[in-house]
């Protein structure tokens, strides 16, 4: 039997839906050249996914992390609150939905407690 198959590897996942708050250009720009030059910069070693969504009309965007396991996820989670980036994002995006998936410590629920998040906790699957 394949030891990956329904076998919960401690990643977490975050998706965040949200609504374009700004001018739709000019949070495109913002994404790529500020969001993910900023967190790729920061050499996070547990953080392996951060990719940027948005549709057509550039009204929505959704956020993609995925993460180690919940000590990775909280590192990114502080140095969001740390940076400036941060605050820019508030100016640009309005959270709709904040999805939490995968096994998390308490530490990171405080962190992320403002967010008003959704806790997913993983049930089955496979990664290769």
């Amino acid at each position: 039997m394949d030891t990956n198959l329904n076998h919960d590897n401690g990643s977490v996942t975050f998706i965040l839906q949200m609504d374009v708050a700004g001018d739709s250009d000019e949070a495109r720009e913002w994404v790529a050249e500020r969001s993910v030059k900023t967190v790729f910069e920061n050499n996070e070693d547990g953080t392996r996914r951060f990719e940027w969504f948005l549709t057509e009309d550039s009204t929505k965007a959704v956020l993609i992390e995925q993460f180690d396991d919940s000590d990775a996820a909280k590192i990114r989670v502080e140095n969001l609150f740390a940076s400036p980036v941060s605050a820019e994002w508030q100016e640009r995006f309005t959270p709709t939905a904040v999805l939490v998936c995968g096994s998390v410590k308490s530490d990171l629920v405080e962190l992320l407690e403002p967010m008003n998040p959704q806790y997913l906790g993983f049930e089955a699957g496979f990664y290769r």
